[in-house]
């Protein structure tokens, strides 16, 4: 064969592979539904043979059955309940196991693929000067790949970073909402305010150091071409000198919903974090898929 045969049996056999990655996927989900049915069609099973061992126990019940003339047909009815569970139960037993087995073949031919792709690229890069070529298309697709996933990750990491300071910035909340919360029910007075403003002073210090977290997340964000335009405001503490010179229920109750403005402002920001990192591992997923076919 010349090369654009070899090149074809190359091809090809990289679609196998992509077709029984399918395959492979749809019989797991496949699997997992059957060994959950599987799971209670056993209790099923379980749960006859027991009433029907129960009721050939010698028991008072059973003596005032035989009298009635009903316990054969009890009897009767319980024991092919629990054979019609037991046959349920052998037939959803193979179906698991079939599967299975399925699943241990399309691994096995993947793993056999995978193990020839490279090996079959070998040959055309050393037999044709037209395999050469190609292998430094695909050596130039591949840096510029993982190039790519370098920029994903940094993107990733710069977003846990401001999401962890988010975080830390809500537990300080909830520590100064609770404070608020039992300022205005309790009067918590002199300890009650130290305890909120303590913790409204943290999660403003906090959601600063985010401030600065954000733009560096920015910058990596429009590395792998994600706009991110969204602002975090100031954590507000300023009422904390009416609140204190004119201790009352209603600028207790004042600072307490603020607190709780500002936390549902801070997890509607991290709902946005999370939606980003998504794509983005999913975009990094495909990538380490992507880069399977250059492994060579």
């Amino acid at each position: 064969m010349g090369f654009s045969e070899e090149l074809l049996v190359y091809e090809q056999m990289k679609a196998d592979v992509k077709v029984l990655e399918g395959k492979l996927a749809d019989k797991r989900e496949e699997f997992y539904r059957l060994e959950q049915e599987f799971t209670q069609l056993c209790k099923s099973m379980e749960k006859e043979k027991t009433d029907f061992d129960k009721l050939k126990k010698a028991s008072l019940s059973q003596v005032i059955a035989k009298i009635a003339g009903n316990y054969d047909e009890k009897c009767d009815k319980e024991y092919r309940e629990y054979i019609e569970a037991k046959r349920k139960y052998d037939d959803a037993q193979f179906q698991v196991e079939d599967v299975k087995r399925q699943i241990a073949r399309i691994e096995a031919e993947m793993d056999s693929l995978k193990t020839a792709i490279p090996q079959k690229l070998k040959e055309l890069r050393e037999s044709y000067p037209e395999g050469k070529e190609l292998g430094e298309k695909l050596d130039a697709e591949k840096e510029k790949l993982l190039c790519q996933k370098k920029e994903i990750s940094e993107a990733v990491s710069a977003i846990e970073r401001t999401r962890d300071y988010a975080q830390e910035a809500l537990l300080s909340l909830d520590s100064a909402g609770f404070a608020a919360t039992f300022d205005v029910v309790g009067g918590g007075g002199a300890l009650a305010d130290l305890v909120k403003y303590s913790a409204l002073e943290k999660a403003c210090g906090l959601v600063s150091s985010m401030r600065a977290a954000v733009e560096a997340m920015k910058r990596e964000l429009s590395d792998v071409n994600i706009a991110f335009s969204e602002e975090i405001d100031r954590i507000d503490n300023g009422t904390r000198f009416w609140d204190i010179a004119f201790d009352n229920i209603f600028t207790d109750w004042a600072v307490r919903d603020r607190i709780e403005e500002n936390k549902h402002k801070l997890v509607g920001y991290v709902d946005k974090l999370d939606s980003i990192q998504e794509r983005l591992e999913k975009q990094m997923a495909d990538m380490n898929e992507e880069l399977e076919n250059y492994n060579f």
